[in-house]
């Protein structure tokens, strides 16, 4: 497609359906570009959806919700925990519909970006949901860290209805969510991709087109195995040393210095050392989850799936003991009370 075709994405109207965003904010003006028409689809505590549109058309996709946000299915729908972004997109200007259906009939572009496949699958095939209300024409936009079997197998269902799927799920902390400048692995239609890509660019300086549909969630599932993986190490060596009586200020000051420093460890230790979580603010749930789809993934590849395993028993093991909603910083102190060797109370404020 054209230049023009893309061009054509900044009047259309472009939804945006937001369960649980793991790390990412999403504040709607933010990275704002002109004559883009927001909606946002959102199911309240009173079981209602929110249907968002700015008639200004001055809006754009961009961060608008915070890590804390969470769509938890409960009764055949779905409860949202925090409504006040919502609130604040529909004092400026928002309208409401009653479901996802209604999303898909007003939208051209719909992007998701929920917990896992399974509120995925849940919101594109309830009765009421994105499909029953699907339009030829219509793209959908997943950027759910989510199962690449499942994500190509909703796509190949959609095509039947002339809808297109692609996903491109995210990358990077809110930090750079602030700044419209997360990264994104994008698999699906070229074509498709080249038309929605102005959209991307609202919100991702970083947008990488990996292969086939589904290839973009590979891509983040292996990437955070290695991510999530490094910190399950990170935290078991320091809750060891800790039950070995190393003084963990002088072990960080011996990693630093040598080959084993890396990102996570800088993002980890702050809260050994200070109580300070706030460097990587990804709940322990989230890193259990993807531990367990990239383990799926490569045992269904026939692919060894060793250390995975071993790092997903780790965080599975943290969220069974009630740590789900603890940021993964807190890892190590969680393993080192089972050591019998605390490093510091688990709710110690920094």
């Amino acid at each position: 497609m054209g230049a023009d075709n893309r061009l054509d994405l900044f009047q259309c109207p472009v939804g945006v359906l937001i369960g649980d965003v793991e790390r990412e904010k999403f504040l709607a003006d933010q990275v704002s570009q002109p004559g883009i028409v927001l909606t946002l689809l959102q199911k309240l505590e009173e079981q209602r959806d929110c249907l968002v549109r700015f008639a200004d058309q001055r809006e754009a996709i961009g961060q608008l919700l915070t890590a804390e946000r969470s769509l938890k299915p409960e009764g055949g729908g779905f409860l949202e925990t925090a409504t006040q972004p919502v609130d604040d997109l529909v004092a400026r200007g928002a309208s409401e519909a009653r479901c996802a259906a209604e999303l898909a009939r007003e939208c051209e572009v719909v992007f998701l970006c929920l917990p896992s496949s399974v509120e995925v699958e849940a919101i594109v095939y309830a009765a009421d949901g994105l499909k029953a209300g699907a339009r030829p024409g219509l793209v959908v936009v997943d950027s759910t860290t989510a199962d690449p079997d499942v994500t190509r197998r909703i796509a190949a269902d959609l095509s039947t209805v002339e809808v297109e799927m692609i996903d491109a799920p995210l990358g990077r902390t809110p930090k750079e969510a602030e700044e419209g400048k997360l990264s994104t692995y994008v698999g699906g239609n070229v074509d498709v991709i080249r038309r929605v890509r102005p959209l991307l660019e609202c919100y991702a300086d970083t947008i990488v087109e990996t292969g086939a549909i589904g290839s973009g969630t590979t891509c983040k599932l292996v990437n955070n195995f290695i991510s999530i993986g490094t910190s399950a190490v990170i935290a078991e060596a320091i809750a060891t040393a800790a039950k070995l009586g190393v003084d963990l200020q002088k072990l960080y000051d011996v990693v630093s210095a040598g080959g084993a420093n890396s990102a996570m460890f800088q993002m980890v230790m702050p809260w050994v050392l200070e109580g300070d979580d706030g460097k990587l603010k990804g709940p322990i749930r989230i890193a259990a989850k993807d531990l367990r789809f990239y383990a799926r993934m490569a045992q269904n590849a026939q692919a060894t799936a060793f250390i995975a395993q071993a790092c997903s028993q780790t965080y599975e093991l943290a969220r069974i003991l009630g740590h789900s909603e603890r940021y993964m910083p807190v890892l190590p102190g969680i393993l080192a009370e089972l050591n019998g060797a605390p490093i510091r109370a688990l709710d110690e404020a920094p």
